[in-house]
């Protein structure tokens, strides 16, 4: 089981720090500087995705953020799908690569891309789209204006560890998917 500074539970391992509070105001400005407009949560059931949608609701409480997931061609996470609906919020499944957003106004997506991935080599992405450009994640920052499918893109952790991710979640008792627990 992961065990954080607050006793929480998780699988995988235990951590000697705490949350960074600094990071954690960043990302939370970050968030607040954003016109909600459009504004959406893209959400895979994982980690980095929870930490975005409690710190969005963090951020702005009043706010119902709604929840995008886009499920990889061909696999149906059954367990992932019970969670994102169990969050209470609009939940939109839409196809990867679709441009069509069904008449919903989805211009800006507050995403958990971290630089911190950017050699994985499990199969999932390791770059992002800048001006119709794929650039490495090496290169990313907070916000992009014109990315993938010429949406706006906030990444508000894109310069948090795996390990502070890990923290955030465990100390503000968020869960992620079943699925997810078992992977960095």
């Amino acid at each position: 089981l992961k065990t954080g500074s607050a006793g929480q539970s998780f699988v995988g391992q235990t951590w000697s720090t705490q949350v960074n509070r600094s990071k954690v105001d960043q990302a939370l400005a970050r968030i607040r500087s954003l016109d909600l407009t459009g504004a959406y949560i893209g959400h895979s059931g994982g980690k980095d995705s929870a930490a975005i949608l409690h710190l969005a609701d963090t951020a702005v409480p009043n706010h119902l953020f709604p929840i995008v997931h886009t499920p990889k061609p061909g696999e149906t996470h059954s367990k992932t799908i019970e969670y994102l609906y169990r969050l209470g919020r609009p939940v939109v499944y839409l196809p990867k690569d679709s441009v069509d957003t069904f008449g919903l106004n989805l211009s800006v997506q507050i995403d958990g891309t971290r630089i911190d991935e950017h050699d994985r080599t499990d199969g999932r992405s390791t770059d992002f789209i800048d001006n119709g450009v794929a650039r490495p994640r090496t290169e990313l920052r907070s916000f992009v204006d014109r990315g993938l499918f010429g949406r706006s893109f906030l990444y508000p952790i894109y310069d948090w560890s795996t390990d502070e991710v890990w923290e955030y979640l465990v100390e503000n008792r968020v869960r992620v998917s079943e699925e997810y627990e078992n992977r960095n």
